[in-house]
């Protein structure tokens, strides 16, 4: 960000007057905006895709738990490795027919395909519906996921 910041001084302008506007603000509203304004710009700043960059360090901070690794070695028999498929799948599905990144296409997703040759699919107009089955594939997870931390509790103590 700093290299870049260097280059092109208007990025550094930029959040310099996002910063000066943050000590006008009185309203929590209008702070808010601008703290969402200063992390976007940020971002910008840093030439990283959002969705890449949050994926990565999740992914990386998952896998750096041994528990985790280990139940990842058991998942196709397990529950929690179908839940994790369907949440991936759900999560490509809600993208839509066509993937935009800020604003420009980068490729074709699952549902064009599906909208396209699988009979009834296109009564399903609003993609972004699949966000809710991905929500409801994480929340089964997290069920797993205390079902494990409560068993030894459970075992232990009776409770």
């Amino acid at each position: 960000v700093i290299r870049r910041m260097k280059a092109d001084a208007t990025i550094e302008a930029g959040l310099r007057e996002i910063v000066r506007n943050f000590e006008s603000a009185r309203d929590l509203k209008i702070f808010i905006a601008l703290d969402i304004q200063f992390h976007r710009s940020l971002l910008e700043a840093s030439g990283l895709q959002p969705l890449v960059l949050s994926t990565l360090a999740f992914v990386l901070v998952i896998l750096t738990f041994p528990g985790v690794r280990a139940f990842l070695r058991g998942v196709p028999r397990s529950p929690g490795g179908f839940l994790i498929g369907a949440w991936i799948a759900a999560i490509l599905l809600a993208f839509g027919p066509i993937i935009t990144v800020k604003g420009q296409a980068i490729g074709s997703g699952p549902y064009l395909w599906l909208y396209q040759y699988v009979p009834g699919f296109n009564g399903m107009r609003v993609p972004a519906r699949f966000f809710m089955v991905a929500t409801v594939c994480l929340a089964a997870l997290v069920g797993i996921g205390m079902a494990g931390i409560a068993r030894p509790a459970v075992e232990q103590f009776g409770v």
